[in-house]
């Protein structure tokens, strides 16, 4: 996590802008989420799992560099996250209520 206290300076912020602009489109943010969810970073990852904790290390980094992981956007992600319904309840049958 970057910390909320840490400036940027242009040469950074434009650098950030650049790579998140790869992924505004449709098909660039489905990429990014195949990209995290490849990468574990929301798994539970054994310790002993070497090469496990380098791939979402590796995620981790990748998102602080595109400024994702920031201080500042955290309560927003979450306050997003939380005001979302993102699967819907089914019934015996498997079809939504």
């Amino acid at each position: 996590m970057i910390a909320t206290e840490q400036q940027i300076d242009q040469e950074i912020w434009s650098k950030r802008n650049s790579l998140k602009n790869v992924y505004r489109t449709e098909e660039g943010r489905y990429q990014l989420a195949l990209m995290v969810s490849e990468w574990r970073i929301f798994d539970v990852i054994d310790p002993a799992d070497v090469e496990g904790l380098a791939l979402r290390n590796y995620g981790i980094q990748f998102l602080e560099r595109m400024g994702l992981l920031d201080g500042e956007s955290l309560l927003p992600l979450l306050d997003f996250m939380l005001t979302h319904e993102w699967k819907q309840p089914v019934n015996e049958a498997g079809k939504e209520i």
